[in-house]
This record gives structure tokens, C-alpha cells and sequence, in this order.
């Protein structure tokens, strides 16, 4: 999804793209700050996306296909404010 992309750019994430088999290991390998997936795949598997995010330490957000590049940006600066800093940015 290029909204997706572009929207994880303005927020000044690094995008990352990966398959629902390969998931959770790019979650444990990257940390990603959110894991955004749409609403339909969520649903197929809510429990072990939930776990894939708990045990990455990022934040889960689901959105419809319809979602805009500017309502999923401000999503994701809502989600990287609740975020505690970073060790090195002390």
C-alpha cells in the first residue's frame, strides 16, 4: 500500500514491508515502533498478531483499505507519542 508508505514517512518511520508468514520474525529483527495491517487480515488472526506485536514492543494498529495517507500519519503521531523515548534519546 503506498499510502502506508508514504504515511510511515511523514511521521519519520522507515517503512518495511513483509508477509504475514514472515511477520514475526521481521517484528523480533527490526522492532518495529507499529505493525499496521488492515482490518480484514487482522481479523483472520487477531490473537497471534496481538502476540507478534506484544512480544515486538510495537503497537498494533488495524485500518480500513479506505484509510488516507493523512488519517493513518496522524494515527501513527498519536501512537509514536505514547511511545517512551528511546535509551539514547535522553
Amino acid at each position: 500500500m503506498t499510502r502506508v508508505h508514504d504515511a510511515t514517512l511523514a511521521v519519520g518511520l522507515v517503512p518495511r514491508l513483509c508477509g504475514v508468514v514472515t511477520l514475526p520474525s521481521a517484528a523480533i529483527r527490526h522492532k518495529p515502533a507499529c505493525i499496521v495491517l488492515t482490518t480484514d487480515l487482522y481479523e483472520f488472526d487477531p490473537t497471534s498478531f496481538a502476540a507478534v506485536a506484544n512480544d515486538s514492543g510495537a503497537a498494533l494498529i488495524t485500518v480500513d483499505e479506505a484509510i488516507t495517507e493523512g488519517e493513518l500519519a496522524a494515527i501513527l503521531a498519536i501512537e509514536l507519542k505514547k511511545r517512551p523515548p528511546e535509551p539514547n534519546e535522553t
